[in-house]
């Protein structure tokens, strides 16, 4: 019968061959390791799992369906009863029409960009499931979002949430597995747009994460001496302040969290993703299930990881406010820039504050300055540069792409900044201070381009990225040159330290951004 089966199996393969083209199957990297490769084993440690995970949900979402899960991706032993009180919610509900699935790369290097999974099917002990290729193609832009496989070939986040999702639905749906690169802060709302694009009020988003990695191993020991209980509760209460940004839906209060504290959670740019989609809507309800250590199995917290389970609940309501503006795909209409609008009264003050935050490095003092009046435009988050001219010509400029403090505060330490540390020029003198006339540019969000002709000069600032080089171009600065759409392309590029041509290479990223400019000179200060 074995034979048969084998020769049936070819003779399928073959003809698959002669209609059109054949599966192209992902098989299981992770059986074996991870989790059993016996089918009858895995299938009855799942279950086990699962009959033993009871979650707490509210009692107003126990009959719905999670529209997010946040999932570790661990060993069984280690994690399998974690992610059990995830997957125990879905049980008896409705399968949804897809499921997105993103978490981190482990073995793949993949900056500023996202890797969409280039196969038919994923393979476990369980069986096949089948990828949503058209979903994959219209999410598949070429420059943020890249169809491949490599990175997929060894990597286990994603594939170890396949066989849960296989017992609790046998006829599993289809699937579209993204693995997300090593991102800014800005190419997180990028991704957004883009999974936004592959979500409708019927799928499913998991997103895989492990949090605290801790140990000389993972070179994170922040507890010192600390070890057994007390270590216990010093890293639950590390990873709570993270669930607690997740609860309340802060993208920006999530990114704080990880540049202070620096957890080493692998997922957090998915987290971050999925936080700066599902931020759209004060609706939707993220709810906490449970925390673990591996340190609970093996007897060790001085070398342990930590999972984390969650769901994010959404009602119609919430995924209609969420799904609102999606990033476009391509060819679609440009997305109009909304830089930032401020008072002249603002505008002044911010001025006065650049100025005073110099003036006051100058004399080191150490005293801050801060605005008379903070107002809900001066509070808010955005990124800003500011310009120094002396006689007309620079001499510094040092800002923020992406806002993570209240803009008040990113000004004063910008301003500082492009006065003394700018390394084309050498640090400001007293003495010029005087000469010297600022110029303050407030960002606007960060646009994909996907086409040279959505760049307007005079109106979009520039930035070009291919690995680990980057470069920026404030929208002013194509005016003044007088330069064509063409040519500040190949200006942003060298800035960059790249070829003039790169940004026409396929692995090049384009974006745009308007800003809110003005300065002294124009407002007679």
């Amino acid at each position: 019968m074995k034979a048969l089966r084998s020769v049936l199996a070819a003779g399928l393969a073959l003809a698959a061959g002669a209609c059109g083209a054949a599966e192209d199957v992902r098989p299981a990297a992770a059986a074996g390791t991870f989790y059993p490769g016996q089918a009858a084993i895995l299938r009855a440690q799942v279950e086990g799992f699962l009959s033993e995970a009871a979650p707490t949900v509210p009692d107003e979402l126990q009959g719905q369906r999670p529209a997010v899960l946040i999932v570790p991706h661990a060993g069984y032993p280690y994690s399998g009863t974690t992610a059990a009180a995830c997957y125990k919610l879905l049980e008896g509900k409705p399968k949804p029409s897809r499921i997105v699935l993103i978490g981190p790369t482990h073995r793949a290097w993949l900056p500023g960009a996202c890797s969409v999974a280039d196969f038919s099917h994923y393979a476990t002990p369980l069986g096949e499931i089948p990828v949503d290729v058209e979903a994959r193609d219209r999410l598949v832009d070429g420059k943020f979002f890249r169809k491949g496989k490599g990175a997929h070939q060894a990597e286990h986040c994603l594939e170890v949430q396949l066989p849960f999702l296989q017992v609790v639905w046998p006829e599993t749906p289809v699937i579209l597995p993204v693995l997300v690169g090593q991102l800014t802060a800005e190419d997180c709302r990028s991704s957004a747009g883009g999974i936004a694009r592959a979500l409708d009020e019927d799928t499913l988003l998991i997103v895989s994460t492990d949090f605290t990695h801790y140990g000389r191993r993972f070179d994170y020991v922040p507890f010192g001496a600390a070890s057994g209980l007390e270590l216990r509760d010093k890293i639950q209460a590390l990873d709570m302040e993270g669930v607690e940004h997740i609860k309340a839906l802060d993208p920006a209060g999530f990114r704080k969290y990880l540049d202070v504290k620096r957890p080493t959670i692998c997922g957090r740019m998915a987290v971050l993703t999925m936080l700066e989609v599902f931020s759209k809507s004060s609706a939707v309800r993220p709810v906490f299930l449970k925390w673990r250590s591996s340190g609970a199995a093996t007897g060790s917290y001085t070398d342990s990881v930590s999972y984390v389970a969650m769901a994010l609940y959404a009602s119609k309501e919430a995924m209609d406010e969420v799904l609102s503006a999606p990033a476009r795909a391509a060819g679609a209409a440009p997305v109009p820039l909304a830089a930032p609008s401020l008072t002249e009264p603002e505008e002044r003050a911010l001025l006065k504050l650049a100025r005073d935050a110099i003036g006051g490095a100058l004399e080191q003092d150490a005293a801050q300055p801060e605005p008379e009046q903070v107002t809900d435009a001066l509070r808010a988050e955005h990124g800003a540069f500011v310009t120094l001219r002396k006689n007309g010509d620079l001499r510094g400029c040092i800002g923020h792409v992406v806002g993570t403090e209240e803009l008040w505060t990113c000004v004063r330490q910008v301003a500082v900044q492009a006065a003394f540390h700018d390394r084309r020029f050498p640090a400001l003198k007293s003495e010029e201070l005087a000469d010297v006339k600022l110029e303050i540019s407030v960002m606007g969000p960060l646009i994909p381009v996907l086409d040279k002709a959505e760049i307007s000069v005079g109106r979009d600032g520039l930035i070009v990225r291919r690995g680990a080089r980057s470069g920026l171009l404030l929208p002013q600065v194509a005016t003044e040159y007088g330069w064509t759409v063409e040519e500040f392309l190949q200006q942003t590029c060298r800035k960059a330290g790249l070829p003039p041509d790169a940004w026409q290479q396929p692995d090049t990223m384009i974006l745009r951004f308007g800003a809110t400019v003005f300065g002294e000179e124009e407002l007679g200060l």
